[in-house]
């Protein structure tokens, strides 16, 4: 297991653009699919009046984009770094089509992170355990 350290990157926007950098972490193939782990960073968290509020609009943006969705976890809870983080777990399709997402939400040094995973029902468990070795390990610079 190697520690990624992204790549840092610095240019001047235009103005009125902000940056709106989303990571991608492709997992290894299984069955012709990739499961994919996505991070983004929200710099105007600050505004925001609780994680809770902070993640179940965005939740909610999710499901909307999946269509017929089943929430199967919704929960704040402790990392065993301490960090707090919203939990939201779904599945979405049927049969051999069903696919699973599950979505972390914390907000850190006034920004908000979204830590979402994507599996098809083949790589679930190992999908899930690689979205929660990346939540764990997550270290956020300033």
């Amino acid at each position: 297991m190697a520690r990624n350290k992204n790549h840092q990157l610095t240019t001047l926007l235009p103005e009125g653009w902000e940056d709106g950098t989303i990571f991608s972490f492709l997992g290894p193939e299984r069955s012709g699919r990739r499961s994919i782990i996505t991070m983004s960073v929200d710099s105007s968290a600050s505004n925001t009046a609780s994680l809770e509020e902070y993640a179940k609009l965005r939740s909610a943006q999710v499901i909307d984009t999946t269509g017929d969705s089943e929430i199967l976890l919704e929960q704040v809870r402790k990392l065993s770094s301490g960090r707090e983080v919203y939990e939201f777990t779904y599945r979405y399709g049927s049969g051999a089509a069903t696919n699973y997402g599950w979505l972390a939400y914390f907000i850190e040094n006034g920004s908000g992170y979204t830590v979402q995973c994507r599996s098809d029902r083949a790589s679930r468990a190992v999908s899930q355990a690689a979205f929660r070795q990346v939540l764990e390990s997550l270290s956020v610079g300033r």
